[in-house]
C-alpha cells in the first residue's frame, strides 16, 4: 500500500494521469494542491511547453500561468489559494531555507537552486494570472463569451439571492391571474383558489419549478401512469389477503375489517383508471378517494403499524409475519400520500404552470435575468451541444484543479467531464480533490451520488495514449490532538458506513500531534441541565425517573443555561489561560436562537463576529443607510424618513414627529431640492421656530433634555439631503458614495456604539454591495434600493462583515456549514438536542419514479411520491451525520458537545 508521503509526492509530480484525492479533515489539502501548482509552473510546464516561441520569459510566464485553473467551493477559498501560493513563491524566490514551502518537495523538482529562484521571481510576477475562482464564476465567464449559442442575453445578470426571478415571477403571475379570471369560462384557476390554494403557495412552487431543465412537466394523471400505479398497490393488498384471511377473527383481531377497507380502496382505484380521462370522472374519483382517507385512518395507521413483523398478529408463523410486514412496508408510502392525493386539482396545476413556467422563462431571458443554477446547467448544455467551444477551451487550460468536489452537482459532473475526460489531447489534466464524510450540502443541490459516479469514472479511465485515472486518500491529520481523534472514531467507526448513493464509509485519521503538555481534557460533553434538575437528579433511582425529569427542562431553560455556561468558559479561558477571543468558535446547525448567546456575551463583554447572520438585512446600522438613501432617491417614503430622522444620523426624539408631520414636514420634505436659497432659509426659519412647541410637549419625559441639539442635527441632515439630490446626476456612483458617507457623518455615530469596530465593517459591506450592484446594473439607483428593500423585508441571508483589522480579536459564530475548510484551537458545538424537522417534504417535485411521472406542488402529491420523500429523508440523515463530524474536526485543541441530552448521557 502506497504511503501517505509517497502520495503527497506523486500528487505533486504525476502530470500523466487523471486523479482524485479524498483528504480527509486537517490533512493538508491546499497544501497538496498549492505543491502541484508550484511543480507544474516551475518545472514540468516549462518542459510540456517551447518557451522559445514567446519574445520573453515574461510572456511565457503568463502564458504558462493562464493555462492553469482552478476551482473552489467559495470566494474566499479562491483568495486564499491564490495568497498561499504568492508567499509560496515568495518563500522559493528567496530560498532562506532548505525547505522553505510546507509539503512541497524541493528535491522532487531535479533543478538547481538558482534556476528554481528565479523561475519562482518570474512566477510570482503574474501570479494573478491563474485563473482561481468559484464554480459559478468559472461557468459565468464561459457563458459572457458564448451567450448566443447559449441563448442568453449578451448583458445577463446574475440573481445571487433570487430576488430578480422571485419579482419576475410574482408580476407575470399576478397579470395571468387577472387575465384567467376576467375569462368567465375558466373554472381551472376559480377551482385552485377554492381548494384553499393562496397566491403565494403558487408563486413559491413556481420559483422552484422555473430551475428545473424542463420547460413543460408531463401530466401525470393519465391512464397509462395510474395503471401503472394503482397496479402496483392492488397487487399488494391482493398479496396481503390470503394472510389477513389466516387471522381467525375476535374482538381485538382487526385484520379482517382492514382487508375490507383494503379491497375497497382497490374496488376505487380501479374505477379511477376507466374514469380519469374526463373532468366529472376525475372530481367524482377524487372525492372517492377523500371520503375512503377520512373514513378509513385506523387502517392507515395499522398498516404502518404492521410494518414491523413484531407487531403482526402472533396468529401467522414468523415467516408468515415477515411476508406481511414486507408487504406492508410496500403499500405504506402510498397510503401515506393519499391525504395529499387530487387528482382532478392537480389537472389543473399542470395546466397552469404549463402555462405560466414559458412565459416566466421569456422574461427572465428577456431580462437577462440568471440564476446560480442556471449558470451550470447553461454551461452544461452549451459544452455538450457545441463541441467546437469545448475544445478551444480545453486547447487553453493545461491543469484543471477541483477543491471541494464532495459537494458537486450533476451539472458540475458534467462540465468536469466534458472538458477533462471527454479531451482527445493529452491535456488538461484531472486532479479532482473531496472527501465524501464532509459532503454537506445537499439543501444546496450538491449531489454526493454524482460524486462516486464520477470518481469511479475517473478510477476506471484508461485513454488510447496511455492516460490513466488514479485514485488515493490522504489520512494523516495535522490539526487536532490525539484525544480529539480518539473521539471521532468513536463517535463515527460504527455509524458512518457505505451506503450505496449516500454515505461513504468511516476513515481513521491517523494524529501527527502530540499532547502538548496539558493534563486539561481535550474532548468534554455539556448537558443543558439547570443546576436545580442536576440536584433532583441524584436523587432519582431510574433512568426512566431521571428522563422524564430532564424532558421537563424547557427550551428556553436550556439555551440559558448553554449560553451563560459559554459565556462563564470563555470568560475564564481568556484571563486564566491567555486564549485569544479568536482562538475560539461557536458553532450551530442553524442561527434561529442565536440572540440568546450573544445577549450572554454582552452581558460579559465578550466581543463576538457572527460570519453569517440571518438578520443582516435587519441591523440598525444597514436599515438606517437604506433609510438615508431612500431618503435621497425616494423623496415621497414617509416611512424611510422617520427611520432616518430616528437613527443615529439625526436622533429626533418621537415627541417632535407629531408636530413636524402636522405642519407639512413630509410634504417639504420631499421637494426640498427645487426650492430656492431664499426659500430653503425661509423653511428652515419655520422649522426652528417649532422647537418652544416641542420642548412643552416633551417636557415631562425623562431624558428629553439630553437630546437638546436634535434641531441642529435635523437641519444638517435636510441641507445635506437637499444638496446630495441635486448632486446626484452629475455624480459617478463611486463618487457619490463617498460624499453620501461624509457629509452624513454616518460612520463617526456608529464607531461610538458598542461593537462600533462591527457594526462600522457592516456599513462598509453595505455601500460596497450598493456600488457592486449599481455598476451590474448601469447605475440603476432606483433598481437597486428595490433589490434591498426587498432585501430587508423578506430578511435575507448575508454575510455578517468584519472589521478591516485582520488582527481583531473576537470570538468567531458560525453555523457548522460556515465553519467548512477553518479550524479553531477550542470549538463549541452547541443545541445538539435540536431535531431538525422534515423540511424536506414540502418542496416542489417534478420528474420520473420508476417508468411513471410523478409531481408534488401546492402542497398535493401522486401516490410514488413517497419514494421521493424516503431518498430526501435518506440524504437528510445520512448529511446530519456528516455535518457533526465536520464540526468535531475543525477543533484542534478543545472540543465541546452541548446540549440538552438524554438521562443515559453523562457529562465528562
Amino acid at each position: 500500500m502506497i504511503s501517505d508521503q509517497n502520495i503527497r509526492i506523486a500528487c505533486q509530480t504525476n502530470f500523466q494521469d487523471h486523479i482524485t484525492l479524498e483528504a480527509g479533515a486537517g490533512s493538508g489539502k491546499t497544501a497538496t494542491l498549492i505543491a502541484r501548482i508550484l511543480h507544474w509552473i516551475l518545472q514540468k510546464g516549462w518542459e510540456g511547453h517551447d518557451s522559445n516561441l514567446f519574445p520573453t520569459d515574461d510572456e511565457f510566464a503568463i502564458a504558462l500561468m493562464h493555462r492553469v485553473v482552478a476551482i473552489t467551493f467559495t470566494e474566499a477559498a479562491a483568495e486564499e489559494m491564490v495568497d498561499r501560493l504568492g508567499i509560496a513563491l515568495i518563500a522559493l524566490s528567496r530560498f532562506e531555507k532548505e525547505d522553505p514551502v510546507v509539503g512541497f518537495s524541493v528535491v522532487d523538482l531535479s533543478m538547481p537552486i538558482p534556476l528554481l529562484k528565479q523561475r519562482a521571481q518570474l512566477m510570482l510576477g503574474v501570479v494573478d494570472q491563474m485563473r482561481i475562482s468559484t464554480i459559478h464564476s468559472f461557468c459565468r465567464s464561459i457563458l459572457k463569451s458564448h451567450p448566443l449559442e447559449a441563448n442568453l442575453h449578451p448583458h445577463f445578470d446574475i440573481d445571487a439571492d433570487g430576488s430578480m426571478s422571485k419579482r419576475v415571477v410574482h408580476d407575470v403571475l399576478v397579470r395571468y391571474f387577472h387575465d384567467q379570471l376576467r375569462n368567465s369560462t375558466n373554472s381551472g384557476i376559480r377551482t385552485i383558489f377554492e381548494a384553499g390554494i393562496s397566491l403565494e403557495q403558487v408563486r413559491d412552487d413556481l420559483i422552484f419549478a422555473v430551475k428545473s431543465k424542463e420547460t413543460l412537466f408531463p401530466n401525470p394523471i393519465t391512464q397509462k401512469n395510474l395503471s401503472s400505479t394503482y397496479g402496483e398497490v392492488i397487487d399488494i393488498i391482493q398479496l396481503l389477503d390470503p394472510f389477513f384471511a389466516k387471522v381467525p377473527v375476535t374482538k381485538r383481531s382487526t385484520h379482517q375489517h382492514e382487508m375490507a377497507s383494503l379491497n375497497e380502496l382497490c374496488e376505487i382505484l380501479n374505477k379511477g383508471i376507466s374514469v380519469i380521462h374526463s373532468v366529472q370522472g376525475r372530481h367524482e374519483h377524487e372525492e372517492n378517494i377523500r371520503l375512503w382517507v377520512q373514513k378509513n385512518p385506523k387502517t392507515i395507521d395499522r398498516i404502518r403499524k404492521w410494518s414491523k413483523p413484531s407487531n403482526v398478529s402472533k396468529k401467522l408463523t414468523e415467516e408468515e409475519r415477515e411476508n406481511v410486514a414486507a408487504y406492508c412496508m410496500s403499500l405504506r408510502p402510498y397510503l401515506d400520500q393519499l391525504k395529499y392525493y387530487r387528482p382532478a386539482l392537480m389537472v389543473y396545476a399542470v395546466e397552469m404552470f404549463n402555462a405560466l413556467i414559458p412565459k416566466i422563462q421569456n422574461k427572465l431571458t428577456e431580462k437577462g435575468i440568471v440564476s446560480f443554477s442556471d449558470l451550470l446547467m447553461k454551461t452544461a448544455m452549451l459544452l455538450q451541444k457545441n463541441q467546437d467551444i469545448a475544445e478551444q477551451l480545453r486547447q487553453g487550460i493545461d491543469l484543471l484543479l477541483v477543491d471541494e468536489f464532495q459537494d458537486t452537482s450533476i451539472d458540475q459532473c458534467n462540465i468536469i467531464e466534458t472538458l477533462g475526460l471527454q479531451s482527445n489531447r493529452d491535456y488538461p489534466k484531472l486532479f479532482i480533490v473531496g472527501d465524501p464524510k464532509q459532503s454537506i450540502y445537499g439543501w444546496l443541490n450538491a449531489d454526493i451520488s454524482s460524486y462516486f459516479a464520477f470518481t469511479s469514472k475517473i478510477e476506471t479511465f484508461q485513454s488510447s495514449n496511455g492516460m490513466r485515472g488514479r485514485s488515493w486518500r490522504l489520512s494523516a491529520n495535522f490539526r487536532s490532538l490525539p484525544g480529539i481523534l480518539n473521539a471521532v472514531e468513536d463517535t463515527f467507526s460504527g455509524y458512518m458506513n457505505t451506503v450505496a448513493k449516500y454515505q461513504a464509509s468511516f476513515v481513521s485519521l491517523d494524529c501527527m500531534r502530540e499532547h502538548e503538555g496539558s493534563i486539561e481534557p481535550c474532548v468534554e460533553v455539556w448537558n443543558a441541565w439547570p443546576e436545580s434538575i442536576c440536584t433532583q437528579l441524584n436523587q432519582v433511582e431510574s433512568i426512566k425517573e431521571a428522563s422524564k425529569l430532564i424532558s421537563s427542562i424547557s427550551a428556553t431553560e436550556a439555551l440559558e443555561e448553554e449560553a451563560e455556561a459559554i459565556a462563564q468558559e470563555l470568560v475564564s479561558l481568556h484571563q486564566s489561560d491567555q486564549v485569544s477571543w479568536k482562538e475560539c468558535a461557536l458553532l450551530f446547525r442553524s442561527t434561529t436562537n442565536l440572540d440568546r448567546f450573544l445577549d450572554a456575551f454582552k452581558r460579559y463583554q465578550i466581543p463576538y463576529a457572527v460570519t453569517r447572520d440571518k438578520n443582516y438585512y435587519r441591523r440598525r446600522e444597514v436599515m438606517e443607510a437604506y433609510a438615508l438613501l431612500a431618503s435621497i432617491f425616494s423623496p415621497l417614503d414617509q416611512i424611510s424618513l422617520i427611520a432616518a430622522l430616528r437613527s443615529s444620523m439625526v436622533a429626533i426624539p418621537d415627541a417632535a414627529l407629531f408636530l413636524l408631520w402636522r405642519h407639512g414636514f413630509p410634504e417639504v420634505f420631499s421637494y426640498l431640492e427645487f426650492l430656492s436659497i431664499e426659500e430653503y432659509t425661509l423653511m428652515e426659519h419655520k422649522l426652528r421656530s417649532l422647537q418652544p412647541q416641542i420642548n412643552r410637549l416633551a417636557s415631562g419625559i425623562e431624558g428629553y433634555y439630553d437630546m437638546q441639539n436634535w434641531m441642529e442635527s435635523v437641519c444638517h441632515f435636510l441641507r445635506t439631503i437637499r444638496k446630495l439630490r441635486i448632486e446626484k446626476n452629475s455624480l459617478a456612483a463611486d463618487a457619490l458614495i463617498a460624499k453620501i458617507r461624509s457629509y452624513i457623518g454616518f460612520s463617526f455615530s456608529e464607531v461610538r456604539a458598542y461593537q462600533g469596530n462591527y457594526r462600522l465593517a457592516n456599513l462598509d459591506r453595505f455601500f460596497y454591495t450598493i456600488q457592486k450592484n449599481l455598476e451590474e446594473h448601469k447605475g440603476d439607483w432606483n433598481r437597486v434600493l428595490d433589490m434591498i428593500s426587498h432585501a430587508i423585508q423578506d430578511g435575507l441571508d448575508e454575510e455578517e462583515a468584519r472589521p478591516a483589522d485582520p488582527n481583531q480579536d473576537a470570538v468567531q459564530i458560525m453555523t457548522i456549514h460556515k465553519s467548512k475548510g477553518l479550524d479553531f484551537s477550542h470549538v463549541y458545538i452547541l443545541e445538539l438536542h435540536r431535531s431538525s424537522g422534515n423540511s424536506y417534504a414540502d418542496n416542489f417535485y417534478s420528474g420520473k419514479i420508476g417508468n411513471t411521472n410523478e409531481l408534488a406542488l401546492l402542497g398535493m402529491r401522486t401516490l410514488r411520491y413517497g419514494e421521493e420523500l424516503e431518498r430526501k429523508k435518506n440524504v437528510a440523515i445520512f448529511e446530519r451525520l456528516r455535518l457533526l463530524y465536520v464540526a468535531m474536526t475543525r477543533a484542534k485543541n478543545h472540543l465541546v458537545l452541548s446540549g440538552r441530552f438524554p438521562a443515559f448521557v453523562t457529562p465528562t
